[in-house]
């Protein structure tokens, strides 16, 4: 499934299932140099389990767009405040 964030595509994976906004709905965000694959087992446990989900993958990384929002080294000054 793909969106847009601050103009830019972004993409995420629903777990195997349709996204469907009635039921609970978990966001999985991965790291720093990773993609939303990190979240693979999680993603499906709980898609195939009455939820629906979103593994993102943050512009810059996996199947979103090559632009970066935010450098690494931002992240990790955001992280310490």
């Amino acid at each position: 499934m793909r969106f847009e964030i601050k103009g830019e595509s972004v993409f995420a994976t629903t777990g195997g299932r349709d996204f469907d906004p009635a039921k609970p709905v978990l966001i999985f965000l991965h790291g720093a140099g990773f993609d939303q694959s990190v979240w693979n087992q999680q993603s499906r446990y709980f898609a195939h389990r009455n939820h629906s989900v979103l593994a993102v993958d943050f512009p810059g990384n996996g199947r979103s767009t090559e632009r970066r929002l935010l450098k690494s080294g931002n992240w990790q000054t955001g992280s310490r405040t």
